[in-house]
């Protein structure tokens, strides 16, 4: 039995995997970073029929929920290759700083297709 609702639970898993894209790139932390990437998050925690968009939420929060969410889908549409290709082209120097730059625009920018996140992990070569 889970104290929280079953949105708030969910949120929890695509949170959990979002990590995976992270740990791939190396993601340099700091204080300034780590609050740029926590505003987004939503601010409240979700109840039963959360749905983006949700209008207590802003847009960058309605983001964060649909774009997470998103991620976890494909990946598990894939059977985990989502994860396992990100992780097969974040093999070099170069291609973790381009890595750290997508990862930022897929979350931090409401106007981010994240299907364009998608097209390049699949036309990226492996090193």
């Amino acid at each position: 039995h889970s104290y929280y609702s079953a949105p708030e639970v969910a949120f929890g898993t695509h949170w959990q995997n979002s990590a995976s894209y992270i740990a791939a790139v190396y993601f340099h932390s700091s204080m300034e970073r780590s609050i740029m990437f926590m505003s987004p998050l939503p601010s409240r925690v979700l109840k039963e029929g959360d749905e983006p968009p949700i209008a207590d939420l802003s847009n960058e929060e309605n983001h964060t929920l649909k774009t997470f969410k998103w991620m976890t889908q494909i990946n598990t549409l894939l059977g985990g290759r989502l994860v396992r290709m990100w992780e097969n082209t974040m093999c070099s120097v170069a291609a973790r700083e381009k890595g750290r730059a997508l990862l930022e625009q897929l979350v931090l920018s409401p106007t981010f297709v994240p299907a364009t996140f998608l097209s390049i992990v699949t036309t990226s070569a492996s090193c």
